[in-house]
């Protein structure tokens, strides 16, 4: 019995290597991989930004393009930026927009959207935001639970006025995350499994008149992400982020990679973001995704295919372990020598896994002859 069980187990083991080294050989390594990739020239996208008035996303945009060593298009991207950066930056229109945030609470630029924050920060916008929900309550107009319960929850501010980010040690505002949470939920750019999940969470944090968990990290995750992309890329991020871990793995990368981050969530939403949390715990994974993103949708749909792996599996190819044992072993060997070897010990394990089945199939009707 024990010598069967090793000869599945070696048979399986076989079967694994030699099946991943003809992955390996088929699909190369992935740094080898992007690097047959040209750098994707970005011109079009910092335009539609631009057309969209999504002027602060546009600019960033254009400055980490910028920062490649081959750009496409460098000099018409160049003024593309100039006259962006002009435009976003002329003071009137900059003070314009901001007090119309203060006021409204509401808007589409990033200085709107800061007035808005700005406004709720104090506690006027939240008296303000409770006193509208109460009055269409009232009226029998639609109301927005997300928009209360923050708003209840920054009034009775009581509970705290900041608290810690373990990661960092550092403190974090209450008042700004909530914020910058209720600004998000007036402009549409919170997923509706979010909005689900955080007015759960403020009716029992109410409740207990003390923050759960997942409401602090929704919190701490707020603040990172603010810190690693800013408000007008934020936005664009949070409309796909669905739940507390998803957002400190999404504020985790953009402290590391903040354009590339942004791209990948913009370009392929809830994937970009299944994508993020696995490459949040990998050792290059800020690395791996700046290369693919400078590749444009080519490179990032690589990254993608990347992380497509299960559990523990996953993890040593996303850690990169198999590949660089697979890439040292094709450098010293060759490819083609790789591929056979790995083809051979495949077929050797699928040979022994066979015969097992052959002989056990073999021992049955030896002892049933009339079978």
């Amino acid at each position: 019995m024990l010598s069967k069980i090793k000869k599945i187990i070696s048979g399986l083991v076989c079967l694994l290597l030699g099946g991943g080294g003809l992955w390996f050989c088929a699909t190369g390594e992935f740094e080898e991989s992007l690097g047959s990739l040209p750098d994707y020239n970005y011109l079009e996208e910092i335009r539609a930004l631009e057309k969209e008035k999504r002027l602060g996303e546009a600019e960033h945009l254009a400055d980490w393009v910028l920062e490649g060593d081959d750009v496409a298009s460098r000099d018409e991207i160049q003024a593309l930026r100039d006259r962006i950066h002009k435009e976003r930056t002329s003071f009137w229109k900059r003070a314009q927009r901001a007090g119309k945030g203060i006021v409204t609470g509401n808007g589409v630029s990033v200085e709107e959207l800061g007035g808005a924050v700005v406004s709720d920060f104090l506690l006027w916008g939240d008296i303000r935001d409770l006193a509208k929900q109460g009055y269409y309550k009232v009226t029998g107009q639609e109301t927005d639970a997300v928009v209360a319960s923050l708003a209840a929850v920054g009034i009775a501010t009581s509970l705290a006025s900041c608290i810690p980010d373990p990661a960092e040690g550092a403190e974090v505002s209450v008042d700004a995350s909530l914020s910058l949470l209720k600004t998000l939920k007036k402009t549409g750019n919170l997923s509706k499994k979010f909005c689900g999940g955080l007015v759960d969470g403020c009716k029992k944090s109410v409740k207990s008149k003390s923050f759960t968990k997942g409401m602090k990290e929704i919190i701490v995750g707020m603040k990172n992400l603010f810190d690693g992309v800013g408000p007008a890329r934020m936005a664009s991020i949070m409309k796909h982020v669905d739940d507390a871990e998803s957002l400190q793995a999404v504020a985790k990368m953009s402290k590391r990679a903040a354009e590339p981050t942004t791209l990948l969530v913009r370009m392929e939403g809830e994937k970009g973001i299944k994508a993020l949390r696995h490459l949040a715990d990998a050792e290059d994974g800020a690395k791996m995704l700046e290369k693919a993103a400078r590749k444009g949708p080519s490179g990032l749909r690589k990254i993608l295919n990347f992380t497509k792996y299960g559990t523990r599996t996953a993890k040593a190819f996303r850690l990169g372990h198999v590949q660089d044992f697979s890439w040292a072993v094709a450098q010293k060997v060759g490819r083609l020598p790789l591929a056979v070897a790995s083809g051979c010990l495949a077929l050797f394990g699928l040979w022994k896994l066979r015969m097992l089945r052959l002989v056990r199939l073999f021992g049955k009707a030896k002892g049933n002859p009339a079978a």
